[in-house]
């Protein structure tokens, strides 16, 4: 859909590597999920607190190629831009929504690091389950 003028490969924090390849919130410790996902949730996390920190030192390597994002993925993206920026026309480049998928991402991994590091081994899926559950039911409504 949009992949055309996206960049080649999606870029995290060389701080952050180690994190996401262990990450026991994040389903790494145990191959749960992609990089792809992992990236998607830390960006919605940010994003739903509003918080962005630059990417200061990227990993070389990046992080996924943006071919692996499927139509609905990408659109997530541009969607948060368009309501970053208030209107469609303010987005900017492909680049500059790329950018910023980035900062809110760098800025939810941090938050799901610091969570993850206070948090005992016993405790920390009910606390993240519960930050997400109460998101969800506001998005969807019910008790479900």
């Amino acid at each position: 859909m949009f992949q055309d003028n996206a960049p080649l490969m999606v870029r995290i924090d060389k701080e952050h590597v180690d994190f996401y390849k262990t990450s026991k919130i994040l389903g790494t410790d145990n191959n749960k999920i992609g990089h792809k996902e992992q990236f998607l949730i830390s960006l919605s996390l940010g994003f739903k607190l509003g918080s962005t920190k630059k990417v200061e030192n990227p990993d070389p390597s990046g992080f996924f190629r943006t071919a692996y994002l499927k139509d609905h993925e990408e659109a997530l993206i541009y969607a948060i831009a368009i309501k970053h920026h208030k209107d469609v026309k303010d987005i900017g480049s492909v680049a500059d929504v790329y950018n910023l998928a980035e900062e809110y991402a760098n800025a939810g991994v941090q938050v799901i690091k610091d969570l993850e590091k206070n948090s005992s081994y016993d405790n920390y899926f009910m606390k993240f389950e519960k930050l997400i559950s109460n998101d969800l039911k506001e998005i969807y409504g019910g008790d479900d």
